[in-house]
């Protein structure tokens, strides 16, 4: 009885190896992203005046709302 005790406990601990091994080795790549805040257009004055010129833009600028992620 003890012997199949051992057993059980030894391949339940293999099969969470296993599992664990294959989680991490199938893990996606991350992939590095550039921030938009260094480039020269990231919020210039006047191209934000341009783009709310746009017609789609005029029609929700003064009730636009943004999102507040807490």
């Amino acid at each position: 009885m003890r012997t199949h005790r051992r057993l059980l406990f030894t391949g339940l601990l293999l099969f969470a190896g296993l599992l664990t091994l294959a989680w991490v080795a199938y893990q996606p790549a991350t992939i590095p992203v550039d921030s938009i805040a260094e480039e020269p257009y990231y919020q210039n004055p006047a191209l934000l005046e341009q783009a709310w010129a746009n017609p789609v833009a005029t029609a929700y600028r003064d009730g636009f709302e943004y999102q507040i992620n807490w």
